[in-house]
């Protein structure tokens, strides 16, 4: 077989005593010690040290290769790089793999880094790290010189975010819950309160806030007519999220006056409410015959947005 000892000093060269052309070379007296493999040209295809450096301050790492495709099927370690100073981070692109499961919770970390002309520049890296609390992505420079607000991240195409968005610190909220519009005018009332517009059932979580929106035309026979429009909570005679009070005269018979108010509320129970809020209406003062007018391109509505974390508005309306 060209030897059969079973330990030797040195580095040894497989085929023995080839010094180029196709061969593996296995040097453990050098620091770093090395596995090299060199192909028919004499190129170094595949090196594994003892020093491939990382992130974390430890070493180690190798690959593993199809024999039939020649192609890299694993990764494992905490430090695999590509590019032309293999042993070095400038000019070299790395993964960092890191994999912990004792003490502690399990994390899994992939880290990718790209190369640095000189050790002092910086360099773009992604981590993205899965544990027992979740995924969590993250984007940053190398060096903790470059003032991170000089950052730009460009993104290509849509971005779906599944819970939420923080700018700063400061939740930004979720988004639209629920929009529900009328097309058409509603019935006309005096002094009975009446819903225009009736939800369908949304879950209010806990710890969030929503910005509630009402938008529309009340309109009356009579003018000097005086038109309140309130939003509840499930109905009329409901919890009351927002109250005109008044305050939308009609300025001329069968004249309308445009509306567009609404409130913050927010969900501090400790457990998600579900829900429907309504849009009443009725005459507040005088004569005449109220409705809430609307039509295709001029909609009344009730919208339903979730802005933030709760704490965020601690004087909002309580559900």
């Amino acid at each position: 077989m060209g030897w059969s000892n079973d330990q030797f000093d040195g580095s040894l060269t497989l085929p023995t005593g080839s010094t180029s052309g196709q061969r593996i070379v296995l040097d453990g007296t050098s620091t770093p010690a090395s596995i090299t493999v060199y192909d028919a040209s004499n190129n170094i295809v595949a090196q594994m040290t003892t020093d491939i450096p990382n992130f974390a301050g430890d070493s180690g790492g190798f690959f593993t290769l199809d024999p039939a495709t020649q192609k890299i099927v694993g990764i494992f370690g905490e430090a695999i790089q590509f590019g032309d100073a293999i042993n070095s981070l400038v000019n070299a692109p790395t993964i960092f793999y890191q994999y912990f499961s004792i003490p502690g919770p399990d994390v899994t970390r992939l880290q990718l880094q790209s190369g640095r002309v000189i050790a002092s520049q910086t360099s773009a890296r992604l981590n993205l790290d899965c544990s027992t609390t979740g995924f969590r992505p993250e984007v940053s420079m190398a060096s903790a010189a470059v003032d991170i607000d000089d950052f730009l991240c460009t993104i290509y195409g849509d971005l779906e975010i599944k819970r939420n968005l923080s700018i700063d610190g400061v939740d930004q909220g979720r988004g639209p819950v629920s929009y529900t519009p009328i097309t058409s005018n509603t019935g006309t009332v005096t002094t009975t309160e009446t819903i225009a517009i009736d939800t369908p059932a949304m879950t209010f979580v806990t710890g969030r806030a929503y910005r509630i929106t009402a938008k529309g035309l009340v309109q009356s026979s009579i003018s000097g007519d005086v038109v309140r429009v309130r939003v509840r909570q499930t109905g009329l005679g409901g919890a009351l999220l927002y109250d005109s009070h008044g305050g939308l005269a009609i300025t001329a018979n069968n004249g309308n006056t445009a509306f567009y108010q609404g409130n913050i509320v927010r969900n501090d129970t400790g457990s998600d409410i579900t829900d429907d809020i309504v849009l009443t209406y009725v005459r507040q003062s005088g004569t005449g015959n109220a409705l809430i007018a609307a039509t295709a391109t001029q909609p009344a509505y009730l919208d339903v947005e979730d802005i933030g974390a709760s704490s965020s508005f601690a004087n909002a309306t309580a559900l």
